[in-house]
């Protein structure tokens, strides 16, 4: 950010010559007022300590700095610095050439935009006309006639109907207001006219969510091109500077978001009039079901000046993905199977709760091959409504605060019976070594050894277990319900990593990859897959027959939405759903509304499970 805006100063100060001190005056009327006068801008700070700022009588913007009976205001001047005081606030202007540098200290700083401001520039080219929308990361304000405000740092700017100049970092939390801020503003004519150009915006054409609503489904915000529509899109952009504008468009489409084949290439020109918005329609020829990453570059020789990105989809009812079961997959679980049987879990279940409480909690402990231990909170309420038991997982710190809060007078448990575990290395999921040895292996593991023990329970009706994750937990709970299908009468999971990990044609790269992998190497890819393909949530997936729910967002770089999407279509499953949302790792209103469904056919409704949100939160 300081990179993009240091260069629009830069593109400033080289657009105005230089002048000398001489020619920067301050001076003081006798109402106390002080008005600044160079060749590039004119500033005033009234004796109520208001400071406005124009460039060539363009207004720019103004700082209205607090006082009080209490604290009164006092305005001191040395040179070109002026000082305006009120208690401990403070605020410091020093007047150059073409800049003018703040440092303010006790209060919150807060510009009011001028008249004049037309557009506002923001880096990567998604600023644009001023007037109706709120832009963060601001680097500079166009006033009219192409003059400029340039920021040295980050700024947030309202729009007409909120109509204020923040700092970004009090925006994003770095700062509070009343902290030490130090920035330049620059003032005059900027040398690139490309930052006058507004961002470039792409929107579908076309698309249709209806095939994706289909039984109780929810979906909304995502771009989807139905079978036997080819898609097609109008980009915009507006040239808000005083000269008419070439420019050369570039869009291409990637059908994988890394290592990802080119599948569309157009280019185009267009010459935009000052003030003028260039729309452009682009179709693209007919493409096969699956996700695909579109992005569009305005351009001006060899030099990028605004892009935009965006992911669409096509005919997703019709998506899928071959499985990538190894030969001996079958064989391989078997074998774990067998590990975990020959290994005593000699669970041990310590009361932590108060012995008086009807509510029930224990602190339990099973025993892992290779000297692990599930470490977990069982809660057994004194009156069990007949919902489905409850298992899950949280980190390992957040488990120990649930047990620390059992142990407290006002514990109470749920409607149902529950088990709570941490998991290994809390399921990072990096550490492969080998197909039979790597730290996702254990995690699904873990859940075997407690959901049986969970299952043994008198509490718990036979096949009367409803799974929940999310995250990182949420591949670990459908593996859970295609190894435990007697056990498991539901599973409610959303943005599960690691679904699609034994792939090698669209390679993953999020969540759980080894330290150093590198997903556009096919060796490093092919290595991951072939020790992943076991563990695979999207290989578990036919053999999941309870009622489960899916979600992912459309962007998300944690959770591989193509392997949710194909995960969703191979469960074995006579009832399923799954939201699919815009945006990315987020606990939707739209899996809130499918899962809300799901959980309906448990016992009238009754089965109100873990927090969701806060599973996602805590993980």
């Amino acid at each position: 950010m300081r990179l993009c805006c240091a260069v629009i100063i830069c593109c400033a100060a080289t657009a105005v010559r230089s002048f000398s001190a001489e020619e920067v005056a301050v001076t003081r009327a006798v109402d106390q007022s002080i008005s600044i006068t160079t060749p590039v801008y004119r500033a005033s700070i009234s004796k109520e300590g208001v400071f406005e700022v124009s460039v060539k009588d363009a207004a720019a913007l103004q700082q209205v700095f607090p006082s009080s009976k209490d604290n009164a205001l006092s305005i001191n001047v040395v040179n070109r610095m002026v000082a305006l005081r009120s208690g401990k606030a403070r605020i410091e202007f020093t007047f150059g050439d073409e800049t003018v540098q703040v440092l303010t200290e006790g209060f919150e700083l807060c510009f009011q935009p001028g008249k004049d401001i037309k557009a506002v520039v923001v880096p990567g080219g998604k600023g644009g006309p001023y007037g109706k929308d709120w832009y963060g990361g601001a680097s500079a304000l166009v006033l009219q006639n192409g003059l400029m405000a340039a920021f040295s740092q980050p700024f947030h700017v309202g729009p007409s109907g909120d109509a204020r100049i923040v700092p970004s970092s009090y925006c994003n939390g770095s700062k509070k207001p009343g902290d030490l801020l130090e920035f330049t503003l620059t003032l005059g004519q900027p040398a690139a006219a490309s930052l006058l150009l507004s961002a470039v915006t792409v929107s579908p054409v076309g698309a249709d969510l209806e095939p994706l609503r289909r039984d109780g489904n929810t979906c909304g915000g995502i771009w989807h091109f139905p079978a036997g529509r080819n898609p097609a899109f109008r980009s915009a952009q507006q040239n808000i500077s005083p000269a008419d504008f070439q420019i050369d468009y570039q869009l291409e489409v990637l059908d994988h978001y890394v290592a990802g084949r080119n599948v569309a290439k157009l280019d185009r020109g267009a010459s935009i009039k000052s003030g003028a918005k260039a729309e452009l329609d682009w179709e693209l020829p007919a493409l096969a079901p699956g996700f695909y990453y579109l992005s569009l570059s305005a351009n001006k020789g060899a030099e990028k000046l605004t892009s935009t990105r965006a992911t669409f989809v096509v005919d997703l009812p019709n998506y899928t993905h071959a499985l990538t079961r190894p030969a001996d997959f079958k064989e391989f679980w078997q074998r774990q199977e067998r590990k975990l049987k020959d290994f005593p879990a000699n669970p041990i279940v310590t009361l932590v709760s108060a012995p008086a409480n009807a509510d029930k909690a224990f602190e339990l402990t099973l025993d892992m091959p290779g000297g692990r231990k599930v470490h977990g909170l069982l809660v057994i309420p004194a009156k069990p409504s007949g919902a489905p038991a409850q298992f899950g997982s949280l980190l390992e710190r957040v488990l120990s605060e649930q047990i620390e809060k059992a142990k407290g007078a006002d514990f109470r448990a749920g409607e149902s019976v529950a088990l709570t575990i941490s998991l290994p290395a809390d399921a990072t999921y990096s550490d492969w070594k080998s197909a039979n040895e790597n730290n996702l292996l254990e995690c699904v593991l873990s859940y075997l050894r407690a959901v049986d023990f969970l299952a043994s329970r008198p509490e718990v009706q036979s096949g009367r277990i409803l799974v929940s994750g999310a995250s990182r937990s949420g591949p670990l709970a459908v593996i859970l319900a295609a190894l435990r299908p007697k056990l498991i009468c539901g599973v409610s999971a959303f943005v599960h990593t690691s679904a699609g990990i034994g792939w090698t044609d669209k390679p993953y790269y999020a969540w759980g990859v080894p330290g150093g992998h590198n997903a556009t190497d096919a060796a490093n890819v092919r290595r991951l897959a072939e020790m992943a393909a076991y563990v695979d949530p999207v290989n578990h997936a036919p053999d999941v027959v309870c009622p489960i729910v899916f979600a992912y967002g459309i962007d998300d770089n944690l959770s591989p939405p193509q392997g949710i999407e194909a995960m969703y279509h191979l469960v074995g499953s006579k009832w399923k759903r799954i939201s699919r949302d815009p945006g990315g790792h987020q606990h939707s209103e739209g899996f809130k509304q499918i899962d809300k469904s799901m959980r309906a056919l448990q016992d009238a409704g009754n089965a109100t499970g873990p927090d969701q949100e806060r599973t996602l939160k805590d993980h």
